[in-house]
């Protein structure tokens, strides 16, 4: 069996999270949303699937 997610780059998986998180807490504005795209960032972050510029980015948007 073929894992379907190796063929998707790290990073492209990390954008498609973030931005249907942030979508969430633009939506809801709730402190739990906050924390989620919070949490999800970091661990991009921490991974090396998101830049340090594009954590800063996510962290302006939740401003």
């Amino acid at each position: 069996m073929v894992n379907q997610h190796a063929a998707i780059p790290a990073a492209a998986r990390a954008t498609a999270l973030l931005g249907a998180a942030l979508c969430q807490h633009r939506i809801q504005r709730t402190p739990e949303q906050r924390a989620r795209v919070q949490a999800l960032a970091e661990m991009a972050r921490a991974l090396g699937a998101i830049s340090d510029a594009d954590w800063q980015l996510v962290r302006g948007c939740l401003q």
